[in-house]
């Protein structure tokens, strides 16, 4: 199954909770890497007047008070997805003006205006390593002052099984070295202002949740 079907017909099925595991996955992983991200993006959201959600899913994290906000840009491969995610969006924030991309994140266009903060959350593992870098370019591209990024890191023990949740779906999903990542947006005007684990231990955390912030200007 290719990655766009498979969100597209969550997106229909089970709009609010998309991920489809085991037991156990859910116990052990999903439920406190949700909640405990859900905190920590809210946190930094609630300053942002304008935000870059790319590969938005179901737009969780924008579905609380935001008061600042007054501008949200949505991007995600699959057109179910980001019709219900515009649409519940536009609700709950109502006089915000909200903007969508379809397709992957490198394909945004150029002339999109970045945002305040730029998040993705749970996507940059599906790049193949020759994409990665084209794809952390588009989301330092978004960001003004901010990004934020939630991915499956190489320092986790069970590193080897990341990914067995996708296994029967026709799409890439592998770990991601963090100092690859930190040292690309370095290279970008970014950088890493922290790194955060659900289980306060990179060896135990599937994921990590990275801020990066706009290096100050030299100017002459």
């Amino acid at each position: 199954m290719k990655i766009r079907d498979y969100y597209d017909r969550t997106a229909e099925e089970r709009p609010e909770n998309y991920q489809e595991s085991s037991w156990w996955m859910n116990a052990l992983v999903h439920r406190p890497n949700d909640r405990f991200t859900r905190r920590v993006v809210r946190a930094v959201l609630r300053d942002a007047e304008s935000v870059a959600d790319l590969g938005c899913g179901n737009g969780e994290y924008h579905c609380c008070d935001l008061p600042r906000l007054r501008r949200l840009f949505l991007n995600d491969l699959s057109p179910k997805m980001l019709r219900s995610t515009s649409t519940r969006l536009r609700e709950a924030h109502p006089g915000v003006e909200v903007s969508t991309h379809l397709g992957s994140i490198d394909t945004i266009p150029t002339d999109v205006p970045p945002c305040d903060v730029a998040i993705c959350l749970g996507v940059l593992n599906h790049f193949e390593p020759d994409a990665l870098d084209r794809a952390l370019a588009t989301v330092a591209r978004m960001a003004r002052q901010r990004i934020v990024l939630y991915y499956a890191h190489e320092a986790f023990l069970m590193a080897a099984r990341v990914g067995v949740t996708f296994r029967d779906m026709d799409i890439h999903y592998g770990i991601i070295e963090r100092g690859r990542v930190a040292d690309l947006l370095d290279g970008l005007g970014f950088t890493l202002v922290r790194s955060s684990y659900t289980f306060r231990s990179a060896a135990l955390s599937p994921m990590v949740i990275q801020e990066f912030r706009v290096k100050a200007s030299t100017g002459s």
